[in-house]
């Protein structure tokens, strides 16, 4: 079940990067404060840092026995993903 949970939200990290970026592109802005800082430290390198994050939480979580945290994060990324595909 572990496996499965990271393999989600490995998806949801890119669905979510996709989107984000198309958003960025067409003139919309990073709603999320803290995201918005770590695009403006990490420049064109935003999308790798943050999927580094996203899953090295994920994968601390697994490896601390907290399956349930990955899939509060899975919920989290689900919600973002269906603000962003309404933008």
């Amino acid at each position: 079940m572990t496996g499965f949970s990271l393999l989600i939200l490995a998806a949801l990290q890119i669905w979510d990067i996709i989107l984000t970026t198309r958003i960025l592109r067409a003139g919309g802005r990073e709603m999320n404060g803290i995201m918005a800082r770590l695009m403006a430290v990490a420049g064109n390198g935003w999308p790798a840092v943050k999927y580094a994050v996203g899953m090295g939480a994920a994968i601390w979580a697994a490896s601390a026995g907290h399956v349930w945290l990955i899939w509060a994060i899975i919920a989290v990324m689900a919600w973002v993903i269906d603000h962003n595909l309404g933008e």
